[in-house]
């Protein structure tokens, strides 16, 4: 049996510089006395000491791994001796359908392949919640009637009932008379392939004064691949151009 001698003073201290190396060599001494110095280092031997009291890391095996699995809903327990490495991570399984229990905050826009099915615990029909996909903000300067212009292209796949709501106000009333203009909203129905438009959607107002509004809201089916539009039609003011005025679209699809 091989003996541990070390070559310092006893008694309890902090173990440094040449008293350090001492112990070393004197734990590589009776681990070579014990199994062999040829053992030491080597495959089924013994590990050695480097200068800092530590197995030197080309006789540690390697541990290290990368991750293997996802994260779900639920723990997993684990088999494999390895550890994951400082900087890996493992990725997140998509398939997960977790219920949320608390508010989630996004800083960003939020982008929805599907529909909303459920809203406040209640089942929805169609895409669910009627998103706005298009909106019209005219200059405030509009002095004439507006030709049809089209402010929505209907994807393909996106054909379907829309709600256009529409609002017009006078922002310079003319000197003496004016008429602000209703507008009109064009589609090509979804049931027929016919272009279909209706001229009226706002109401007229002959007030000429500042704020003087028309207001109304159009339902209609639109076929995907197509166009939907906008105009306006009946302006009128006493000395032409005068009287100006602001048009705002708001365009929901509703499925």
């Amino acid at each position: 049996m091989a003996v541990l001698n070390f070559p310092f003073e006893p008694g309890y201290r902090l173990v440094t510089g040449s008293d350090l190396n001492k112990m070393i060599d004197a734990v590589n001494l009776a681990f070579s006395q014990t199994a062999g110095s040829s053992s030491i280092g080597q495959a089924n031997g013994i590990a050695s000491l480097d200068a800092g009291a530590k197995v030197p890391t080309a006789q540690i095996p390697a541990l290290g791994a990368n991750p293997s699995v996802t994260i779900g809903l639920t723990a997993k327990n684990g088999t494999a001796t390895t550890y994951i490495r400082s900087d890996g991570a493992p990725a997140i399984d998509q398939s997960i359908a977790p219920t949320w229990t608390a508010r989630h905050i996004f800083s960003q826009d939020i982008q929805v392949a599907g529909g909303i099915t459920s809203y406040l615990n209640n089942a929805t029909v169609g895409a669910g919640i009627g998103p706005e996909l298009a909106l019209v903000n005219s200059a405030t300067t509009l002095n004439a009637n507006q030709g049809s212009a089209t402010f929505f292209a209907v994807p393909a796949n996106l054909g379907g009932v829309y709600r256009a709501v529409v609002y017009a106000v006078v922002t310079t009333a003319d000197g003496a008379s004016s008429t602000l203009p209703s507008v009109g909203i064009g589609w090509t129905d979804n049931d027929t392939n016919t272009p279909l438009v209706a001229t009226s959607v706002s109401s007229t107002n002959t007030a000429n004064a500042v704020g003087a509004f028309g207001q109304g809201i159009q339902v209609f089916n639109a076929k995907g691949g197509t166009n939907i539009t906008w105009q306006t039609s009946s302006y009128a003011s006493g000395t032409a151009g005068v009287m100006k005025y602001a048009v705002r679209i708001r365009l929901e699809y509703l499925g």
